[in-house]
């Protein structure tokens, strides 16, 4: 992604401009000697809109930033750089597909996911796949797509919580009381962070294809046996 101008960077996160300047004074954000931002300021200015509707207000984010509990510095080596941003909204693909956009919330929804403003365009990797997701399950009916977004949407939010705690807890609470100066802790801590966002989505993916494997093969079988004990060939 290229840099982004402040209304640009307005447009990819739904932050207002005036949030974007608070953060540029209070230092979350720090654009260049051009006033322009970098694809991480998207995941920086993300983070704190999640923090502010969790009700952390942007002075107890300072206080925390200032006290170095929390630090959004490194927050763009934990997150892959995220896609640009499509023409569809999510309104738009619905009427595109052919689908009530009341149907697209519920996937989401029913994913463990906040719904997309919907007007808001979407980005492209999640426009490709929502475009994807509809055309396979749409044959289904409804009820097939909502519970085909649960189905994926219940297990990745459990392996992402239970992760994300079990690193806490055996991995970066310890190095927080290791007798490590600040320096060196916070880069154990980030370095070993960044390990961990990035090895979980690829043991889900290798093993979400050796388990599709295994129920594929285990399908196959079921129907040869069905098809050979209907003509009587097998009991």
């Amino acid at each position: 992604m290229p840099t982004l101008t402040r209304d640009e960077l307005a447009a990819e996160t739904g932050a207002d401009v005036g949030l974007l300047d608070q953060l540029v004074r209070r230092g979350v954000l720090r654009p260049d000697e051009r006033g322009r931002f970098s694809s991480g300021d998207v995941i920086r200015v993300e983070a704190v809109r999640s923090f502010l509707v969790a009700g952390v207000t942007l002075g107890h984010n300072q206080v925390a930033l200032e006290s170095g509990q929390v630090t959004l510095e490194f927050l763009d080596r934990f997150y892959p750089e995220p896609a640009p941003r499509s023409t569809a909204s999510l309104r738009k693909l619905a009427s595109t597909l052919g689908v009530p956009l009341e149907l697209l919330s519920s996937c989401y929804l029913a994913a463990g996911l906040p719904e997309p403003p919907p007007d808001q365009p979407l980005r492209e990797d999640e426009t490709r796949l929502l475009r994807d997701f509809v055309e396979l399950w749409r044959g289904g009916g409804s009820d097939a797509l909502v519970r085909a977004a649960r189905l994926v949407g219940e297990p990745a939010r459990q392996v992402a919580e239970g992760w994300t705690r079990l690193y806490i807890q055996r991995i970066s609470e310890p190095l927080a009381v290791a007798g490590m100066d600040t320096a060196e802790r916070i880069e154990a801590i980030v370095t070993t962070t960044e390990q961990a966002t990035r090895l979980a989505p690829r043991m889900l993916e290798w093993l979400l294809f050796a388990h599709l494997r295994h129920a594929i093969d285990q399908a196959n079988i079921e129907g040869l046996e069905a098809g050979l004990a209907e003509p009587g060939l097998v009991p």
